[in-house]
């Protein structure tokens, strides 16, 4: 009886075994699926930034392109009809950029016309790539890898055609872009154990590599099988192994085309590396079912006895569910009923375990994925706001200086790339943030026509420059009697409500015909909520385009036409109507214009108190102030020391850490501390939390702490930038 009862018990382990060692099967192949997703999401993220590296080339080669002083002279040969003005301009511009290596003008038959970096004879750019492709595309043409003639160093250039009056070409504007600039949307990105990055020109030489870079570059390794497979891929994901030897999981994201250029961007993650940890977790696995199958055995052998049966089962199965395994069940179908009740109830209690353990990792894995989430969208802010702050601030302090016109043109081409990648980048993190649930609201009543009529007057300007009209309709609000309007109250956030109608109105001046006109009127429908709707007199849309509103970097086929736009200004209105509780839509018929329209929850009326919060004509000291600024970056507290100095009573402190910052705080008790949330020593928030709390002044000085600044401008760029 006792070698049967070791027999069954024994059998009765083998599932566990084959169990085990099928788990650790799965989560194998789960790391390597895993590894594969991980690799594509890498590569995409890699690939934007480089995309983006491009698309400024782009623009500054286009920028080029259009002045007049980079225009080749018909028929200029080498070393003749070169240009000094042209040189001495580029020359002037290249540090302002800070990624390139030089910049030139060459003529349609390559010889370079001019150049930021002079030659001491004349040199031809005929036999480039970037050069051929410039002009056969009519487009960007992308580079492989070379050494500058003019330069001696390592880049991967870019041109851009110049074209005549006819649009016929006449040369090739180029940008030489340092070799090391392709690594900078990587170097924040954390690679796992055994990753690579690869980035590959359209000939198989290596731009970059991580890690091990020197060795790689500009090396040509167009018989290598990870190369092969690069230069095939069409975004994809692939196995292959890498220069290292060391086969992998890649995933491929190819910038360009055939005909312009290509660079391919190449990450590998090793799954072997990233699977060991299966492999020691399933070696212990075995060791611990080994374990239990020996003192199941040894119980069995001396407790003897069918009534045994079953408790060792229930025995084992608790041992295993005591460790963690809740996918444990008893196994327990026959002897006494008692006993079968209590394996059940036991199985039963094992099933809602394992059901709350997943749920438990799966709350845990979303909690931390939003986690990760929050801080990639506050670093990026952080990274992508800071050098764009520097570019806007910088911009407007020398357009307050005497410039020329061509100086002041320039100038607003810089601010208006900069406005537009800014616009783009706050409309990205507060989609982003409406979907995370981090966007704050605060809502209150809030006086809608108040708010319209602060929008139109914003966008009067740019319906003036259209002759369009802008016309405001009386609403139907019962309280509008004689000759007052009313009040009509919602319940939203103010400065999103605005946002909102900047949105619609901007939208209906950009996208109307020259003199049209405009209509704006708020309403109470059957509901008693408030209806606002923005009619316009543009070219209407069909109802394929309706059937598209609304989605995100859609434009409908007016990314097309001259009106610059992210495509994202409509879905964000959207998002943040439905969370402050309303609806949107639009009604539109080709040709006859369009009418968008949402609606809010109203609100109870009221007499908004605007005298309780106006300043005091016996205030005059609240115009005086002291300000710290606490920042690491230079540029930041060159353009704020650059700007209060232009404003008499105000003094500033600044610190580049935290640390040194809250001392200077807790000292001289400033009327207003301007700090950055990404310092080296001390997060933000940490910083934020300390100045608010260790450094308030007593019970018996409140006011040092509290300020009204005034600041009286008719530049509503600066306004937005203060």
């Amino acid at each position: 009886m006792r070698i049967q009862l070791v027999l069954l018990v024994m059998a009765a382990l083998v599932p566990a075994f084959v169990l085990a060692v099928l788990g650790a099967l799965e989560q194998q192949e789960a790391v390597r699926r895993d590894a594969a997703a991980q690799a594509e999401r890498l590569a995409t993220l890699v690939a934007a930034g480089e995309q983006q590296t491009i698309e400024g080339v782009r623009q500054a080669l286009v920028t080029i392109a259009a002045l007049d002083v980079a225009q080749p002279p018909s028929g200029a040969g080498p070393g003749a009809g070169t240009s000094s003005a042209c040189d001495a301009f580029l020359a002037r511009i290249l540090p302002r950029y800070g990624i390139y290596s030089n910049l030139g003008v060459a003529t349609a038959e390559g010889d370079v016309f001019c150049s930021a970096v002079r030659s001491a004879g004349p040199v031809t750019i005929a036999d480039r790539s970037y050069f051929k492709r410039a002009l056969a595309t009519k487009g960007l043409g992308i580079g492989d890898f070379q050494v500058g003639r003019l330069t001696g160093v390592r880049s991967i250039n870019f041109g851009f055609p110049v074209l005549d009056d006819s649009g016929t070409s006449v040369g090739v504007a180029f940008a030489a872009l340092g070799i090391e600039q392709l690594d900078r949307p990587a170097a924040n990105v954390a690679f796992p154990e055994g990753g690579t990055l690869l980035v590959v020109d359209g000939g198989g030489t290596i731009l970059w590599r991580r890690p091990e870079t020197e060795s790689f570059i500009g090396r040509r390794f167009a018989d290598a099988e990870i190369v092969q497979t690069a230069l095939e891929a069409e975004q994809t994901v692939a196995p292959a192994t890498g220069l290292d030897g060391v086969p992998r999981t890649y995933a491929f994201a190819p910038l360009g085309d055939v005909g312009s250029g290509r660079i391919i961007v190449a990450v590998g993650l090793d799954a072997a590396a990233l699977g060991r940890s299966v492999e020691a977790t399933l070696a212990r696995d075995l060791a611990l079912l080994g374990l239990v199958a020996v003192a199941a055995m040894f119980a069995a052998w001396y407790g003897g006895g069918i009534l045994m049966r079953p408790l060792e089962a229930l025995r084992s199965a608790t041992r295993r569910m005591a460790g963690g395994d809740f996918s444990t069940r008893s196994g327990v179908r026959s002897g006494a009923r008692e006993l079968i009740e209590l394996a059940a109830d036991f199985d039963r209690m094992a099933g809602s375990l394992e059901n709350a353990a997943e749920q438990r990792v799966a709350r845990e894995a979303a909690d931390r994925a939003n986690r990760a989430k929050s801080e990639f969208l506050s670093r990026m802010s952080h990274e992508l706001r800071t050098p764009l702050n520097s570019v806007i601030g910088f911009s407007e302090l020398l357009l307050m200086d005497d410039l020329t016109p061509e100086q002041q043109d320039n100038l607003r081409y810089i601010q208006r790339g900069a406005h537009h990648l800014l616009e783009l980048i706050n409309e990205v993190l507060d989609i982003s943030r409406i979907e995370a649930g981090t966007l704050a609201l605060s809502t209150e009543p809030v006086a809608v026509g108040e708010v319209v009529d602060e929008v139109v007057e914003l966008v009067r300007p740019m319906a003036s420059a259209r002759a369009i009209t802008l016309e405001i309709e009386p609403p139907n609000d019962p309280a509008a009697v004689d000759g007052n309007r009313g009040t009509l109250l919602v319940m939203a956030d103010r400065q999103r409500l605005r946002q909102v109608l900047l949105n619609l109105l901007s939208n209906a001046i950009k996208y109307n015909r020259q003199e049209g006109s405009v209509r704006v009127r708020a309403t109470t429908d059957a509901d008693g909520d408030v209806r606002v709707a923005v009619a316009d007199t543009g070219p209407g849309l069909t109802a394929a385009q309706q059937a598209r509103l609304f989605s995100p970097f859609d434009r409908l086929g007016a990314e097309q036409g001259e009106v610059e736009g992210t495509g994202l200004g409509l879905a964000l209105t959207k998002s943040l109507v439905e969370r402050m509780g309303g609806t949107i839509g639009a009604t539109s018929e080709a040709g006859a214009g369009s009418t968008f329209w949402f609606t809010l929850p109203s609100a109870d009326r009221g007499q908004t108190a605007l005298d309780e919060t106006r300043l005091s004509a016996a205030e005059p000291a609240a115009l005086r102030a002291r300000v710290l600024y606490i920042e690491d970056n230079p540029a930041n507290l060159e353009l704020i020391e650059r700007i209060l100095t232009r404003h008499a009573g105000i003094t500033l402190m600044t610190a580049m850490q935290g640390d040194s910052g809250l001392e200077l705080a807790r000292q001289h008790l400033p009327d207003m501390i301007l700090l950055d949330l990404h310092l080296p020593d001390l997060p933000g928030a940490a910083a934020a939390q300390t100045a608010l709390g260790e450094t308030r002044l007593p019970a018996a000085e409140p006011a040092a702490f509290r300020a009204r600044v005034l600041y009286i401008e008719d530049n509503p760029a600066n306004l937005e930038l203060i």
